[in-house]
């Protein structure tokens, strides 16, 4: 997982310096950079986490979230008044559909079946639980903002 917060001059070269440093193909940084930032314009890129191991992502703009996928090539907006960030310590409690996990965040949205969003990281040591934590601390207080901030 690849998280970044941005400045405001500088959002989306971050998060394209971040694709370039996973060594992501070509055909996918070409994908980001000529299909997905055309497509949200001017929005200013917040935040943003990058799956290192299938290129998807997920930009936090303004007042939306923006999943990527470059797989399947699709772009899809999510306002952030219908987002929600659960965390969940699961040293105790284990969840049986995520085998190993010893803690989890999930930022989700409220919308139909096959339309939802669910952005999850699990760590499967503790020494990955403050990673995670500090994740869930960027989503919270980029749900947190001000419309417009």
């Amino acid at each position: 997982m690849v998280q970044g917060r941005t400045s405001l001059d500088s959002g989306r070269q971050d998060f394209l310096d971040s694709l370039v440093d996973l060594r992501l193909s070509k055909s996918v940084v070409d994908w980001y950079t000529l299909d997905v930032l055309t497509t949200i314009g001017e929005s200013r890129i917040i935040e943003y986490d990058v799956n290192e191991s299938s290129g998807q992502s997920l930009l936090m703009l303004n007042n939306s979230a923006i999943l990527c996928d470059p797989e399947t090539l699709c772009v899809r907006h999510y306002p952030r008044h219908l987002l929600h960030c659960f965390v969940e310590d699961l040293r105790k409690h284990p969840d049986p559909s995520h085998p190993g996990a010893v803690f989890q965040i999930e930022l989700f949205s409220v919308t139909p079946k096959h339309e939802q969003l669910s952005w999850t990281h699990c760590a499967h040591n503790e020494a990955e639980i403050p990673s995670l934590q500090s994740a869930a601390g960027r989503w919270m207080n980029w749900l947190e903002r001000g419309h417009d901030a």
